[in-house]
């Protein structure tokens, strides 16, 4: 079937399946782009940011990842399962913001990008494989401080690949198990995943800045409000009322904390 339009068989569609999901066409600041992990399940990651980059902040020098920053979480859909169905908004505080105006919670996070390297079995051939998939962890500050304790070990995450675990449900989305496995060179990452889109690795921490900048950018008023028109967006943030649907979430009334998100019932 050279040179026409179509192609035929359920092999090449696995086949072109495969090459298509590298994850590169999803990443962005939305759901599907986000690292987490199951209660008792077990992932494998590698970092890609450098966090010796440190950018300058008016005057003084700062570390640059994680990147720190408040975010709304906002839910489309009001169904309990419908987890995929929301955005995230970054705040910025010298403009105005709808989700604050209409009382939602904003929550302190660290934005950092990894490589999702999970073998999985496959359904059709039975054997174990490998889809990397780049993707973006956002961690509340008690994810963070584990991974600070890391980095105080290792002087550096970038290339590290680490087992991530979460042991209940009142952990951190992201994992609150972190067992460092083997380390990985700029070039060796770049020779195994070289087809992919490995950005910001290698980057200059001005560049990094950049990317961050662009990922992340807070949505203009005029969107928000478009946004907001015609739905019935929900405070993803706000557990009240919703302890029924699953174990392990707070209580109604209970102390939801501050501002910087240091809760333990934000599991995100």
């Amino acid at each position: 079937m050279a040179g026409t339009w179509f192609d035929g068989g359920f092999q090449r569609a696995r086949e072109v399946k495969e090459s298509q999901d590298s994850g590169n066409y999803e990443f962005g600041n939305n759901e599907k782009s986000r690292f987490w992990v199951s209660v008792d399940d077990e992932r494998k990651i590698i970092f890609l940011d450098d966090f010796s980059w440190k950018v300058d902040r008016g005057g003084f020098e700062s570390d640059l990842i994680p990147l720190l920053y408040n975010e709304y979480k906002v839910d489309l859909n009001t169904h309990p399962d419908s987890w995929k169905n929301c955005i995230y908004i970054t705040a910025d505080p010298s403009q105005p913001s709808v989700p604050a105006e209409r009382g939602f919670r904003k929550v302190y996070m660290g934005a950092m990008t990894i490589l999702d390297v999970t073998p999985f079995k496959d359904k059709e051939t039975g054997e174990m494989k490998v889809v990397p998939r780049k993707k973006l962890l956002v961690a509340v500050p008690s994810a963070l401080s584990v991974l600070e304790a890391k980095l105080s070990k290792k002087g550096n995450l970038q290339g590290w690949q680490f087992s991530v675990a979460r042991h209940e449900k009142r952990s951190p989305r992201v994992g609150n198990d972190f067992e460092s496995e083997k380390q990985f060179s700029v070039e060796e990452l770049r020779k195994e995943y070289g087809d992919m889109n490995l950005d910001p690795l290698g980057f200059t921490a001005e560049e990094a800045l950049k990317f961050y900048q662009e990922l992340l950018a807070p949505l203009p008023y005029e969107q928000q409000q478009k946004l907001f028109t015609g739905n019935n967006p929900k405070d993803g943030w706000d557990f009240k009322g919703r302890q029924s649907r699953s174990a392990g979430t707070a209580p109604v009334g209970a102390s939801s904390g501050g501002d910087d998100g240091t809760e333990d019932v934000i599991t995100y």
